[in-house]
């Protein structure tokens, strides 16, 4: 894992005042700062005053003298549910004021009984005040609670943590341009999915693991590329489905309530250490960003058109020429401009498969 436990005893962790998967940084005198998930020493094994740590760590740390613990600001939450008319929304999650000023604006949410999280942006609402927030029912699904649950929720200030510095390239590859090209001719959907665990024997390999109907909303077909971003880092990995019937071997569930695993299969995505430490994602059950590789897609549809576009300059530039029209520069500029044209209309299958539509419903009025 790319981040670790740092247990702390019982007695001093409830005077502090602490919860479980409270994100940490512990320093040293002289060492960088690792960070890792807060827990309770519930067994009881450890002393006063004393963390413990894994060997990973204290190499990293040098086995200071002393080290330092700081933790994020936090707080516990007040649950709502958003107005229907603000369920579905892009740009972040309705909070009052108050919990803005006290967090700042991008927060992470944390359920400390299961470790799920999720990292957000807040925007202020005049209809909430306090500790509240709105959460609609998929982000509630997202960190463990149930249809008609009332578990805590933490909100915390977010740490530096581990960061990912892109290269050239991958600065190149995300520019806004090449973003808005592959959604104008390819289609894109985002969704959040927990990460977790890979099948062992897949450890070795650059995939994904998710439910076929996940797959399938995404736009993507067995092994097409999917891009998992968390923070400022993003991989690019091969998408393979998750076989239904032995879910329990990557993932652990509180009950064997049927319908709760079937919405833990939909909400999945299975990564391996290496990719989940490259992303530095917390533990799993931290949410990541799941969409389908634009350029990929781009790539892997128009190898099939290179002769057909071929053809068509061709066929303009003769056709051009044989009835001596315009001049030579022109002549050229046509097939040129009709190029991305085709293209556009070639890809409209796969713009298709992610498109959203605004769903209209009409109603009769019928006298009594």
């Amino acid at each position: 894992m790319p981040y670790t436990e740092i247990m702390m005893n019982a007695e001093d962790f409830d005077r502090l005042g602490y919860r479980d998967y409270l994100a940490a940084e512990l320093t040293g005198s002289e060492s960088p700062p690792v960070y890792g998930v807060l827990k309770r020493d519930a067994a009881g094994n450890l002393e006063r005053g004393v963390l413990k740590i894994s060997k990973r760590y204290k190499k990293q740390l040098g086995e200071p003298a002393e080290t330092e613990l700081k933790v994020p600001n936090f707080l516990e939450l007040l649950i709502r549910r958003p107005n229907l008319e603000t369920v579905r929304r892009a740009n972040g999650i309705e909070a009052s004021g108050e919990l803005i000023e006290k967090l700042g604006t991008r927060i992470e949410l944390f359920n400390p009984d299961k470790g799920y999280r999720l990292q957000v942006p807040l925007i202020e609402s005049g209809e909430l005040s306090g500790n509240e927030i709105f959460l609609n029912r998929y982000e509630r699904l997202l960190l463990g609670l149930e249809e008609g649950e009332s578990r805590t929720l933490i909100a915390a200030s977010l740490m530096r943590g581990k960061t990912t510095v892109p290269g050239f390239f991958s600065r190149l590859r995300s520019f806004p341009l090449w973003e808005g090209i592959g959604r104008l001719f390819v289609g894109s959907r985002s969704v959040q999915l927990r990460a977790g665990h890979l099948y062992p024997f897949d450890e070795p390999y650059d995939i994904a693991r998710m439910h076929p109907n996940t797959r399938i909303l995404l736009g993507l077909s067995t092994n097409d590329r999917v891009v998992i971003r968390f923070r400022n880092g993003s991989a690019k990995l091969n998408v393979m489905d998750l076989d239904k019937d032995f879910l329990d071997q990557v993932a652990k569930f509180d009950s064997e309530d049927t319908r709760e695993k079937f919405h833990q299969m939909h909400m999945y995505v299975g990564l391996s250490a290496s990719t989940r430490a490259k992303l530095g994602v917390m533990n799993i059950g931290t949410v990541v960003s799941c969409r389908r590789s634009m350029s990929f897609q781009f790539a892997k549809h128009i190898n099939k058109m290179v002769l057909p576009v071929l053809g068509l300059w061709f066929t303009l530039i003769n056709f051009l020429r044989g009835i001596s029209w315009g001049p030579v520069w022109a002549q050229i500029a046509i097939p040129l401009i009709a190029t991305p044209i085709v293209i556009y209309l070639s890809l409209s299958d796969e713009r298709a498969k992610v498109k959203s539509t605004k769903r209209e419903v009409s109603f009769q009025h019928v006298e009594r």
